[in-house]
């Protein structure tokens, strides 16, 4: 399973996870509505909004 930050310095969080084979869970400090359309787009299992808790790491866990 793979952390991305959606919007990282100098690098495009959803470019990078459209690569990855493994499941992603994305982190993002923007609202869940405003990206969650793009999620499966893109591939990733998951995402979290920050900041991250243990609570919501176990359920993008559960799903991933």
């Amino acid at each position: 399973v793979i952390l991305m930050d959606l919007d990282p310095p100098a690098l495009n969080g959803l470019e990078a996870t459209s690569f990855c084979s493994a499941p992603v869970i994305i982190l993002t400090s923007f609202q869940l509505s405003d990206i969650t359309w793009s999620l499966r787009e893109i591939g990733a299992s998951a995402c979290i909004t920050k900041p991250l808790t243990a609570q919501s790491l176990e359920r993008a866990l559960a799903v991933a």
